[in-house]
């Protein structure tokens, strides 16, 4: 099993592991409540004794929210003052957990952080304007060590290109304070770059979010090696685009491959490689042996085409167009697989989780593309 911070091997400009990161800090916030016996059920406020960062787009939203919790609890702090405080250091002084339980006296606060040596520091720097607000307030809140978690919680598990994997959010108390989250995946990474795998199921959760469901259902298509007698009447053009079906409006922003795949045909090696591993996808879920992802379009690979637009119902000439209806079928067949493997646990609590990722209208066309660029380029 291997653990990573997801910057740590992707760029964090790509959109999905931003929205990734939102939500990591929302599913450990409601453990935490959970944990410590509030359910944080509701999107805010999580409970009576806890405040929990919603990321709301707006800056101003979380300064009000913030500002009511603690002076509930602080009679004694100056409204105006702590929000001109907080306009002043902005995110930097909202606490991702805090909690005031005046029976107990507990007094905390927590910040959730990817486990980098970045996201580390950028941790140590926010609990020490915490501390100097703390200060200047004479707020009882201090760096949490209470909550001593060391939690792996299963977040997907499926065929993801050909590859059995399966990906868990672990974080732990790294420090007084500081919470760190990374994702572990078991799988043959010999077959798959880590990279890729992490970016394919941080794509896959932020999609589902943005939609509030899974992708819509494709055909149910034949194992390699089996030809249907009579073919799948998906006629061609695919009248119904797979894309929009998917909730992805505008295939132009789309490039999976940008020139044409099949014999004779331009066959740029990252668009091979992105077919090559569309491909695996379908066989690797009926246990046929996978294509080598090598960026050539040799025989095993047309015929592998071929096979699979038969299978579909559709002339098997062995050539993927960049907006045709194969690459569409591949990419549908490939984002229901993915979806089919995301835990039913998450399923059932996406009401917590999505407000705050529409806060960040999440663009499909741009996180899906960005993903499927990759997929080539790897």
């Amino acid at each position: 099993m291997m653990c990573v911070a997801p910057s740590e091997v992707l760029a964090d400009t790509q959109p999905a592991l931003r929205l990734f990161g939102l939500f990591a800090e929302a599913r450990i916030s409601r453990r935490y409540l959970i944990d410590n016996g509030r359910d944080g059920k509701g999107y805010f406020p999580p409970s009576l004794e806890d405040y929990t960062d919603r990321h709301i787009r707006r800056l101003a939203g979380n300064i009000r929210l913030l500002t009511d919790f603690v002076q509930a609890n602080n009679p004694h702090v100056d409204v105006i003052n702590f929000q001109n405080e907080l306009r002043t250091s902005g995110r930097g002084a909202i606490p991702d957990i805090l909690t005031h339980l005046r029976f107990a006296q507990v007094f905390e606060w927590y910040e959730i952080k990817p486990n980098s040596n970045s996201g580390r520091q950028a941790g140590r720097d926010k609990l020490d304007r915490l501390d100097r607000i703390a200060i200047r307030f004479t707020l009882p809140y201090v760096r949490g060590n209470k909550y001593q978690c060391d939690v792996k919680i299963r977040i997907w598990r499926g065929i993801i290109l050909g590859v059995l994997a399966t990906a868990y959010l672990h974080f732990f108390l790294s420090q007084d304070g500081l919470i760190v989250y990374e994702i572990c995946v078991d799988g043959d990474f010999s077959k798959l770059g880590f990279g890729l795998i992490i970016l394919a199921i941080a794509t896959i959760i932020i999609f589902i979010l943005s939609r509030g469901t899974t992708p819509s259902p494709v055909p149910i298509l034949p194992p390699p090696g089996t030809i249907p007698v009579i073919p799948i009447p998906i006629p061609k053009p695919v009248p119904v685009s797979a894309f929009s079906e998917l909730g992805i409006s505008n295939t132009n922003g789309l490039p999976v491959i940008r020139s044409v795949v099949g014999l004779g045909a331009t066959n740029s090696p990252n668009d091979v490689r992105a077919i090559q591993r569309l491909l695996n996808d379908w066989l690797g879920k009926n246990g046929s042996n996978l294509l080598p992802v090598d960026g050539r379009a040799g025989p095993k690979t047309l015929a592998t085409l071929a096979e699979f637009q038969r299978a579909c119902g559709f002339e098997a000439d062995g050539v993927a167009e960049p907006f045709g209806p194969t690459i569409q079928m591949l990419v549908a067949n490939h984002l229901n697989t993915l979806a089919a493997g995301v835990d039913n646990t998450f399923i059932d609590d996406m009401h917590l989780y999505r407000p705050m990722i529409l806060e960040e209208s999440p663009d499909n066309n741009i996180m899906i593309a960005d993903y499927l660029m990759e997929m080539g380029n790897q």
